[in-house]
């Protein structure tokens, strides 16, 4: 990747579930993966999908909308995923299943609001706060580290990333 073609830091991929709107850095995202062939996995969390093959990679998909207590998509089968890197000294795919990716959206420090009590979104975990496109259209900002250490901490809860073993 040349210097010109860095993802800024204030670079979100945005993506939808169910009605909401929501993104997470840019610098996270691996691979967008339309449907591809999923196999399940036996006695895991209820967070976790299944596996899919990307690029010859074994890739855990994850059940965001569940992770983050959003209602669920009516089936799996609709939408696609996207695949992030988890950092670390031996970096590791997810797989995060999405109903559609909107595109990317530049969202600076400044214009990321914190949530007020009481406010939609102020429940739900790892939000950073909340943003807007270029449309005035509301977009949730994930805190991707924290779920990403949430996961890697096997809470039991939410540990489908560490209960699927799939290093990159």
């Amino acid at each position: 990747m040349s210097s010109d073609e860095r993802i800024l830091p204030d670079t979100y991929l945005v993506f939808k579930l169910g009605e909401k709107s929501l993104c997470f850095q840019a610098c996270f995202l691996w691979e967008v993966a339309n449907r591809t062939a999923m196999t399940e996995v036996p006695r895991t969390t209820d967070f976790l999908i299944g596996v899919a093959q990307v690029h010859g990679k074994i890739v855990p998909v994850v059940d965001l909308a569940g992770l983050l207590g959003l209602p669920q998509p009516e089936a799996h089968q609709a939408g696609g995923f996207v695949v992030v890197t988890l950092p670390g000294p031996k970096p590791i795919l997810a797989g995060f299943h999405v109903q559609s990716v909107t595109g990317f959206a530049r969202i600076t420090q400044e214009e990321v609001r914190s949530f007020q009590p009481g406010l939609d979104g102020a429940s739900i975990p790892f939000l950073a706060g909340w943003g807007r496109d270029r449309a005035g259209e509301n977009i949730f900002l994930i805190q991707m580290d924290q779920l990403i250490a949430s996961q890697s901490r096997g809470r039991p809860r939410d540990g489908a990333l560490s209960s699927a073993g799939a290093e990159g």
